[in-house]
């Protein structure tokens, strides 16, 4: 009999993996939606504090009104920066690269004869300025601003569908503060519903201060390089570019600021090379990195243990790993959800199997 209660049970998980595979764009909705509402659950209960003889906002209107400012917040920030971005990406696409190359040649030049005296030997069948022409080549012709472009207009239209779905959803989570965790406790068995409201309360929070800290790092990345690159001489609308950039790279564990440096040192690159001599572009570019050194420096010391090490209590070096497993897995996506899935999945192990001492050790400091 029990046997036969075990094969039912794994008839039905993979019915229901099948499913979730199925619906999974509707799932990613639904859990997008449940990280606006987790963000926004304390603004929504400040706005429904009482404010005269126990008054206070209806939750619908509460909901609403935190709704309107995140969309605020977006409206705002698309109309600073994709003006900026689109700005960007024309003097890309008219930039002459023979002109640009012919200006780069006697630094890639100079370069490449200093590198190689330096190092002791002696460079044969490579040329810098041949590897950046092929490679100029490639950025900087129409089709490849045009691709772009036309992946950018199919992009906004995905977005806007996913933007108003999650829009949508949120605002029956935020109104209703356990729609969506009572449709979960109907589906749990009565003997093991506490350690489920345990753990679910556990993980609200972890994820809420890691969620917050997130948002947070990326704001302060975006604003000190913005700042870093005004310094060095780069126009307000480059260095923001730079700057948001920067930021939303941040996000991806260990090669997102790789990239966000790569990004802004060739913006930095092509648009300074209109205005300063060739020879000064070195010194440039290397002010421009030590900038972006500098805030990782911050972001490494700062930012990152109060997000990943103090928001959901994990050694550094368990992180690493599970950003590696993500990776391993799912690509960048995976680094991305790493750390929030690694945290569920450790709440839930500290509820069901603390009789593990491996388990115990991983989950001490929850």
């Amino acid at each position: 009999m029990n046997k036969q209660r075990y094969i039912f049970y794994f008839i039905i998980f993979i019915l229901f993996l099948l499913l979730a595979w199925y619906f999974r764009t509707i799932l990613l909705y639904i859990l997008l939606a449940g990280i606006v509402s987790l963000i926004g659950r304390p603004v929504v209960r400040f706005l429904q504090k009482p404010v005269y003889k126990n008054w206070h906002l209806p939750a619908f209107i509460a909901a609403a009104i935190y709704l309107l400012i995140v969309w605020a917040l977006l409206f705002g920030f698309f109309y600073l920066f994709v003006p900026v971005v689109i700005t960007e990406a024309k003097n890309l696409s008219s930039v002459n690269s023979s002109e640009l190359l012919l200006r780069l040649s006697a630094p890639l030049v100079k370069f490449q004869e200093d590198g190689a005296r330096l190092l002791g030997i002696t460079v044969t069948g490579f040329s810098a300025q041949e590897f950046l022409a092929s490679q100029l080549g490639k950025i900087l012709n129409m089709s490849t601003v045009s691709g772009i472009f036309s992946s950018l207009t199919g992009f906004i239209g995905n977005s806007a569908i996913a933007a108003f779905s999650v829009t949508f959803i949120s605002f029956f989570f935020l109104k209703e503060e356990t729609l969506g965790i009572n449709y979960l406790y109907a589906m749990i068995p009565e003997q093991v519903l506490p350690k489920v409201q345990r753990a679910m309360e556990s993980i609200r929070k972890l994820l809420l201060r890691y969620f917050a800290g997130l948002l947070l790092e990326v704001v302060s990345v975006s604003i000190l390089v913005t700042v870093g690159m005004l310094i060095v001489g780069l126009s307000l609308t480059q260095a923001m570019l730079i700057g948001l950039f920067a930021g939303i790279l941040n996000m991806i564990p260990y090669i997102g600021p790789l990239i966000g440096i790569c990004f802004g040192l060739f913006i930095g690159a092509v648009s300074q090379l209109q205005v300063l001599p060739p020879e000064s572009l070195p010194l440039h570019l290397f002010w421009m990195l030590v900038v972006f050194l500098a805030v990782q420096l911050i972001d490494n010391l700062v930012f990152q243990p109060l997000i990943y090490s103090g928001s959901v209590h994990a050694h550094p070096l368990e992180i690493f790993l599970v950003i590696l497993a993500g990776a391993t897995v799912a690509g960048i996506p995976g680094m991305i959800a790493a750390v929030p899935t690694y945290t569920v999945l450790r709440v839930l192990a500290g509820e069901f199997l603390a009789e593990f001492r491996i388990v115990k050790k991983l989950t001490d400091k929850l």
